[in-house]
């Protein structure tokens, strides 16, 4: 709980202090909404699997890095990174 809350915490007061001085815009382009359903596709599969696995292991380690660069390569192609 304490990771999750000080790492919010600090996105959104950096974010926040930065939109003071400079008004955030974004593009609306496919990498942010490529982004948002990897997001949520990644958030729900790997809760469930670690809901009934109990662990992270070495398997579900590899797993998530190669879905990570898959990431990556799909953002790189399709618009770069945000």
């Amino acid at each position: 709980g304490n990771v999750f809350g000080s790492n919010a915490a600090n996105m959104l007061l950096a974010g926040g202090l930065a939109a003071l001085a400079r008004p955030i815009t974004f593009s609306g382009s496919l990498s942010i909404y490529a982004s948002l359903l990897f997001l949520f596709a990644a958030s729900t599969i790997f809760t469930m699997i670690i809901h009934y696995n109990k662990r992270v292991g070495r398997k579900l380690g590899v797993l998530m890095i190669l879905s990570y660069l898959a990431y990556l390569i799909i953002l790189i192609m399709y618009g770069g990174a945000i």
